[in-house]
């Protein structure tokens, strides 16, 4: 059973899933009509795929063990001159040539040329002498492309411990730390000066607009999410959706895979 590792949400196709595995490649996943396709061919077989970002033009990246890789519909290709093996990966939403890559161990670069160039985006972050540094997730604002959000984490020893999360409101230039992180931030959406993150101590809001203040990520208002906004949305899909698609991924895989064998 192939084990369902990343997923992707296009908030103009809310019934449709990316679904990243490990060496089964990347599919296409139709929750209404509860069917898949293989995207990009076979060339994304046998790479484990860490995480998928739907860009412009529903453009669709690949962070995998093999590299990271971008599809327009076809087959997979290369991203381009990539400093660093990526943690995390983010594109402006209305401008396909902007792009960020969080490193594995030296922060955030930034492309405005489509991936051909890169530089190194990082004032005001902090490094701890001795710590490598992980950008472990990244989002630009949909309403502002100048803001962006970055969480980090500090890898000492085999241990990677949360660090903090940092806002730069000139489109990665600099960079203000906001908050402080007491567990690992993987999943990150901002919308009007709110930043939503997903991770391993669950859902949590901070800010809004105009409030940037350091301290601790506030609980999330579960009573919000009556009237809930976009950004709240992909971010319960995202972080809820992963165990569905798995029990619905190996019912069908084994549905399949009983027939072939008949």
């Amino acid at each position: 059973v192939p084990a369902v590792t990343a997923l992707a949400v296009n908030q103009s196709e809310p019934d449709v899933l990316y679904v990243g595995t490990a060496g089964q490649g990347v599919y296409r996943f139709d929750v209404q009509r509860n069917s898949y396709e293989l995207v990009g061919g076979i060339s994304m077989v046998n790479a484990h795929v860490r995480s998928l970002v739907i860009g412009p033009q529903n453009r669709l990246y690949a962070i995998t063990s093999q590299g990271t890789f971008f599809t327009d519909g076809g087959a997979w290709q290369p991203l381009a001159r990539v400093p660093e093996q990526p943690a995390s990966l983010a594109v402006a939403p209305d401008d396909p040539q902007t792009l960020f890559i969080g490193g594995t161990s030296t922060g955030i670069y930034r492309s405005t040329d489509g991936a051909a160039t890169w530089e190194l985006a990082g004032e005001g972050i902090t490094v701890l002498p001795g710590a490598s540094l992980r950008v472990t997730a990244l989002a630009v604002d949909a309403q502002d492309n100048n803001r962006v959000v970055a969480a980090t984490a500090l890898g000492v020893g085999n241990r990677l411990i949360g660090d903090a999360l940092y806002q730069s409101e000139n489109n990665g230039a600099s960079w203000t730390r906001v908050a402080e992180l007491q567990g690992i931030v993987d999943q990150l959406a901002v919308e009007g000066g709110v930043i939503y993150a997903g991770g391993s101590n669950g859902l949590a809001r901070y800010g809004t607009p105009a409030e940037p203040a350091p301290g601790r990520l506030v609980g999330f208002d579960w009573a919000g999410l009556s009237n809930p906004t976009g950004v709240q949305v992909l971010i319960l899909v995202l972080t809820i959706a992963l165990a569905g698609v798995a029990l619905v991924w190996r019912r069908d895989w084994l549905v399949r895979r009983s027939q072939s064998t008949c």
